[in-house]
């Protein structure tokens, strides 16, 4: 018997073996097989047959089995390949299609071929095997396969994500509890987890938190959403210690004073800071100082209180004591205009006011009347501290009364109870009047009417005329008057009436140089004494202190 395989591809395969040999007491004929040798036999068992004959018709038969195995696999192809997808909408699986694999076989027009799944089956989130296993009718068997992904591609969903809220802080807490309803997720693969960054129900600070809701399913995929959590603080810091108004006395010297009060606190639900617009120990001026404390918190809260420190002035003006005053009065004036200077004042502060009883001023200059004016000077300064001195003003005349009548010249000139018609400070009742007009001598002459040749201040008709040279008032001049002029001179001679006819140069002294003059113009020819000579004058410039009280010989 003969075994063989197929041939690949065919059902069948191509059989050769070696003839049988005949041998015959005779002669026999070669016999030929019921199937040729070396043809194509199909798969199975095929019976090779020979029979001889001898020539004497004596045959006998003998046979041999081929068996033609077939051992070749049937063929899958079409096979899909690996094949991934996202789940169905809202599903936690998806339909799957492929096409439907072909399958052959060398024999077997009808191979059977098993699939673990089908076509347009539903596969599950995850990575499924599909399996192909095809069998011939020889019973050999070919297996395939291809996996199948579903990917779970659809985010979870959060259905009641909070809203953003809004608190104030829970009292005397720097933050606040606060609560929400439960989130609530869903997912197509019904597999889902929650988690929260911040948890309901926990402290929350001030300020505003995010609070991020996350929501995973099991494939990995996640969704989140967020809200806030904002927490005001709406607490006003509170100051720790007493707030009182203070008051008081200025420092020695200055216009305020240091004050000093107990230190201040601030407390609230966070953190706070206290500022103050004057500290403890500061200089105060006078007057009220409103001290403001500023308190704020870390969240802006602002609280404002405030106290009035109060200083006052009790310190009086110091005042440089004014030095008292004696003025002599003008020429011819019964008082004096004084030039008073001002009041050197100091004060811790301010002077609000300086004035004297005299003139309710500050300057106390002004015109004074004869005799003592006490000036009394008042000085208040700015918070009304008061202080007075005295200064005494001392106005001092020419008590000159040359009238008796118990009043100063001066003062009757001023008053006007006295004329004075020069302005001399004198009564002019008490003036030289040579000529007996009630009017004196020096105002005729600046009146013009009377002359005042000289210029002496008498007038000319009340000065003594005569003749310079007739020194005996003899009516010439000889000889005998140089010599009478010699006499008088050594004093051994009577003294001329009118010592001015004596003074022979005007030189306004009587000596021998008038003797010598004299008798030069008399014996010489020599220059003539000066005027009045050789007729009745007065002297032309009135300059000489030598007197004429008469001469006989002239008007």
């Amino acid at each position: 018997d003969i075994t063989v395989s197929n041939e690949s591809g065919s059902c069948g395969a191509v059989v050769e073996w070696l003839e049988p040999s005949v041998s015959d007491n005779c002669h026999a004929d070669i016999p030929s097989p019921s199937s040729e040798n070396g043809g194509f036999y199909p798969v199975g068992t095929t019976e090779i047959s020979y029979t001889v004959t001898d020539t004497s018709g004596n045959s006998v038969s003998a046979s041999f089995m081929i068996t033609v195995n077939d051992v070749e696999n049937p063929v899958i192809s079409n096979l899909s390949g690996d094949i991934t997808v996202n789940t169905d909408l809202d599903s936690d699986h998806a339909e799957v299609s492929w096409s439907a694999p072909i399958v052959t076989d060398n024999c077997d027009q009808s191979p059977v071929l098993i699939l673990s799944h089908q076509s347009g089956s539903d596969f599950p989130i995850g990575t499924t095997v599909v399996s192909a296993s095809v069998t011939d009718s020889a019973g050999n068997t070919t297996a395939g396969s291809f996996e199948v992904t579903v990917i779970d591609n659809q985010d979870p969903e959060i259905l009641n994500l909070s809203s953003s809220i809004t608190v104030s802080n829970d009292a005397n807490e720097c933050g606040a509890v606060v609560t929400w309803p439960a989130h609530i997720a869903t997912d197509n693969s019904g597999e889902v987890s929650l988690t929260v960054s911040s948890e309901s129900g926990t402290l929350f600070p001030i300020g505003t938190t995010t609070v991020t809701v996350t929501a995973e399913d099991g494939s990995g995929n996640t969704v989140s959403g967020q809200f806030t959590v904002t927490v005001n603080d709406t607490q006003d810091p509170i100051l720790l210690g007493t707030r009182i108004d203070l008051t008081s006395v200025n420092d020695p010297g200055v216009c305020g004073a240091e004050v000093t009060w107990s230190a201040f606190g601030v407390v609230d639900n966070c953190s706070a800071t206290l500022d103050s617009s004057h500290e403890s120990g500061d200089f105060f001026p006078v007057g009220e100082t409103e001290v403001v404390l500023t308190l704020t918190d870390s969240s802006g809260n602002t609280v404002l209180e405030s106290f009035i420190v109060t200083v006052t002035d009790e310190q009086n003006p110091t005042v440089i004591d004014p030095s008292d005053l004696v003025v002599e009065a003008a020429h011819v004036t019964c008082d004096a205009t004084i030039d008073i200077p001002r009041l050197v004042v100091i004060d811790n502060c301010s002077v609000a006011s300086i004035t004297n009883n005299y003139n309710g001023t500050a300057n106390a200059s002004g015109t004074y009347p004869l005799g003592d004016t006490l000036v009394v000077w008042t000085i208040v300064d700015a918070s009304g501290n008061e202080v007075s001195v005295d200064q005494l003003i001392t106005v001092n005349v020419d008590q000159t009364d040359c009238n008796d009548n118990g009043a100063y010249d001066v003062c009757e000139v001023a008053s006007g109870a006295a004329s004075d018609c020069n302005s001399n400070g004198i009564p002019d009742d008490c003036e030289t009047d040579c000529n007996a007009n009630g009017i004196p001598d020096d105002c005729d002459i600046a009146a013009g009417s009377s002359l005042d040749t000289n210029g002496n201040g008498i007038p000319d008709e009340c000065e003594t005329q005569f003749q310079r040279g007739d020194v005996n008032v003899s009516g010439s001049i000889d000889v005998t008057d140089p010599i009478f002029v010699l006499q008088y001179w050594i004093g051994s001679g009577p003294t001329p009436t009118c010592l001015d006819s004596a003074d022979i140069n005007d030189d306004e002294q009587i000596d021998v140089s008038d003797t010598i003059s004299l008798l030069m113009y008399l014996f010489q020819a020599s220059a003539p004494p000066a005027a009045p000579f050789g007729t009745c004058g007065i002297d032309p410039d009135g300059l000489s202190g030598l007197s004429c009280e008469s001469y006989a010989n002239c008007p």
